[in-house]
C-alpha cells in the first residue's frame, strides 16, 4: 500500500471514529435528557449533592417544597434547606428532618440518602418526601382525642351519675314510663363513655404510650376467665362454648389478654345462631401460643377480612343472625382494632380465617385467632 493510500485509509478511519463519537454524544445527550425528564417528574423531591454537600441538581418538586428557584439552589450548601446539617454523611440512610423554606416556614420531610462514586468522586442522591400534611393531620387527631377526653367524657360521666341517681329514686319516684326512659338514657351514656375510653386507649396504644403490666401467668386460666365473663350472653341465646385450653403459661398482661378474649368471644356470640356452639382452643406453635375462637356464623367475605381489624370497622350486620330473635347491640367499631394493638404490643399476631367468600353461605363460620410469645 502506497503512502497516499495509507493516508486516505487513516483519514477514512478518523471520519468513522468521528461518526461513532458523534453518535455516542447524541445517545448520551438523549439519555441525559431522558434522565432529567424522569427526575423532574418524580412525585418526591430529588437532590444531587457534591462531595462537599453542595447542591449540583434539584428537581421541580424540591423547588415547590422549598420555594427557592433552581438557580438559587444550584451550588448552595445543604444547610440552606436543613439548618444544622453540615454534611449528608452525618445522616443515617433514612431520617425525618425539620426543613426550612425560603419564606421561613418549617416543614417536616422524610430524607433518604444514597451515596455513589462517579469517576472517582463521591456524590449523594437525596430523596425527599414532604410529610408536613401528615403531621398536621396527626395534630388534628390528637386535638380531637383531647377534646373527647376533656370536653365530652367529663360531662357524660356527670350525666351518667345523675341518671343513676334518678334510676335509684334519689329524686323521688318516677311516673309512667319514666324508669324505662332513664334506663335507656343510661345505657346510651354508658355506651358513649365506653366508646370514648376505647378510642383514648387505642390512641395511647398506637403512640406507644399504653403500658403493659406483664407477669408470668396461666394463659389457660385467663381464657377460662373470659369464658366466664360472657356466660350470661351465652345463656341468653343457649350457646355452648367448647374449650380445649390445656395448661399453658406465658409472660403477658393478664387483664389486656382477657380483654382481647372477651371481645372475640362476644363477637362470636353475636354471629352464632341460637343453640349453636363456639370452639375455643389453645395450642403451642413453636415459640408462641395460638389461641383460636371458632363460631358457626355466616362467615366473612375475603375483602372484609383485609380491613376488619381497622378502627371503626364493624362486623357486617348480615353476620348477626336474626333467626326470629333480637339482635345484640352493635359495638363501637373499635374492639378489633384494640385487640390488634394489644396483641401486637405483646409481640404477637392476630387474624381471621373464614370459608365464606360472599357472606351468603350460612354455617360456614369464622375462626379468629391470636398468638402470644411464650417468653
Amino acid at each position: 500500500m502506497s503512502e497516499h493510500q495509507q493516508s486516505e485509509a487513516l483519514l477514512k478511519l478518523i471520519e468513522q471514529q468521528k461518526d461513532v463519537i458523534r453518535n455516542l454524544e447524541k445517545s448520551l445527550a438523549e439519555s441525559e435528557s431522558t434522565v432529567r425528564t424522569i427526575v423532574s417528574r418524580l412525585p418526591h423531591g430529588f437532590i444531587v449533592l457534591s462531595e462537599d454537600s453542595r447542591m449540583v441538581a434539584v428537581n421541580n418538586r424540591v423547588v415547590e417544597i422549598f420555594e427557592y428557584s433552581t438557580e438559587e439552589l444550584s451550588g448552595a450548601a445543604i444547610d440552606l434547606l436543613f439548618p444544622g446539617v453540615q454534611a449528608v454523611t452525618e445522616l443515617p440512610p433514612n431520617i425525618e428532618l425539620k426543613a426550612r423554606t425560603k419564606s421561613g416556614e418549617r416543614r417536616f420531610v422524610m430524607v433518604a440518602v444514597t451515596g455513589v462514586r462517579i469517576q472517582g468522586r463521591s456524590q449523594f442522591f437525596v430523596h425527599i418526601n414532604d410529610t408536613t400534611e401528615q403531621h398536621k393531620l396527626e395534630q388534628l387527631k390528637r386535638d380531637f382525642v383531647n377534646m373527647l377526653s376533656h370536653d365530652l367524657r367529663s360531662p357524660l360521666t356527670s350525666l351518667q351519675i345523675l341518671l343513676t341517681m334518678l334510676e335509684q329514686g334519689e329524686f323521688g319516684k318516677l311516673e309512667s314510663d319514666g324508669p324505662k326512659r332513664v334506663t335507656n338514657a343510661k345505657v346510651s351514656a354508658d355506651r358513649l363513655i365506653k366508646m370514648i375510653s376505647e378510642l383514648l386507649d387505642l390512641e395511647k396504644m398506637e403512640e406507644g404510650l399504653f403500658k403493659l403490666h406483664r407477669i408470668e401467668t396461666s394463659v389457660s386460666s385467663i381464657i377460662d376467665g373470659a369464658i366466664d365473663d360472657v356466660f350470661d350472653l351465652c345463656d341468653a341465646r343457649d350457646i355452648m362454648i367448647n374449650s380445649q385450653l390445656g395448661e399453658y403459661y406465658a409472660t403477658i398482661d393478664p387483664d389486656q389478654i382477657r380483654r382481647v378474649a372477651v371481645n372475640l368471644l362476644t363477637n362470636a356470640i353475636k354471629v352464632s345462631p341460637a343453640f349453636g356452639s363456639i370452639s375455643v382452643k389453645i395450642e403451642q406453635q413453636g415459640e408462641a401460643l395460638h389461641i383460636s375462637f371458632r363460631d358457626q356464623g355466616p362467615g366473612i367475605a375475603l375483602d372484609a377480612q383485609e380491613t376488619i381489624f381497622d378502627r371503626f370497622r364493624q362486623l357486617d350486620e348480615n353476620r348477626q343472625l336474626e333467626s326470629g330473635e333480637k339482635k345484640m347491640e352493635t359495638g363501637s367499631g373499635l374492639g378489633l382494632a384494640i385487640c390488634k394493638a394489644i396483641v401486637e404490643a405483646h409481640g404477637g399476631k392476630i387474624g381471621v380465617v373464614s370459608e365464606s367468600e360472599d357472606n351468603t353461605e350460612d354455617g360456614k363460620g369464622s375462626e379468629f385467632w391470636f398468638t402470644v410469645p411464650l417468653l
